[in-house]
């Protein structure tokens, strides 16, 4: 089982970052990776804590891959460093590419609703993809929730992970997005390993 916590770092990130140190259209990405519950502006960075350890994840640059206006995010821990490219398309934020792996295709994270930038509640839809030889499949379904975290409440869209397989092991998976901040909340559990993972965020500071 142990070799599936890099399949998680690779395509649950910033989530696997403590464990290891579908549509392809032709639409372009939005010029300035413009979307209110995923910011990528560079500079923006989020600091999250699980189980007394800090993680960092920042909007290091953009960067051009496969004709697409990408941000490289890096994710950062004691003894390490991430890092991921997303995009920004008409149906939704696309992760690209994970820890230096191409995604194929390239996995949708978050989908927007039908000429907006924003996720509706109710909307599903289904994923496939490999990366590294991994599969990776199943259903993710947009929620609402209210979520305190300390002493701030957040009104918050929810992605849900059903019907969920890493390889052929069961994932359960649950992300929260606050609107102009992006993720505030992640659980990730993995039964098979003995994973069962909650970040919170702890800070937030806006790129420019």
């Amino acid at each position: 089982m142990k070799r599936l916590l890099p399949l998680a770092a690779l395509i649950c990130l910033p989530i696997g970052a403590m464990f290891t140190a579908a549509s392809q259209g032709e639409k372009k990405a939005s010029a300035d990776l413009e979307c209110p519950y995923y910011p990528l502006k560079k500079g923006t960075t989020w600091e999250y804590k699980s189980g007394g350890k800090v993680i960092e994840v920042k909007v290091a640059d953009h960067e051009t891959l496969d004709g697409l206006n990408c941000a490289r995010v890096e994710t950062t821990i004691p003894g390490g460093k991430l890092t991921e490219h997303l995009t920004v398309k008409q149906e939704g934020v696309f992760r690209m590419r994970s820890n230096g792996q191409d995604i194929k295709p390239p996995l949708l994270v978050l989908k927007f609703a039908a000429n907006e930038l924003v996720p509706k509640k109710d909307e599903h839809w289904f994923f496939e993809c490999m990366v590294q030889n991994y599969s990776m499949k199943g259903k993710n379904t947009v929620g609402e929730d209210k979520l305190t975290i300390g002493k701030t409440t957040y009104d918050a869209i929810t992605v849900k992970s059903s019907e969920m397989f890493m390889g052929n092991q069961p994932v359960t998976m649950q992300v929260w997005y606050a609107k102009d901040i992006g993720m505030v909340k992640q659980h990730l559990k993995l039964a098979s390993a003995d994973l069962d993972v909650t970040l919170e965020l702890e800070k937030f500071t806006a790129g420019k």
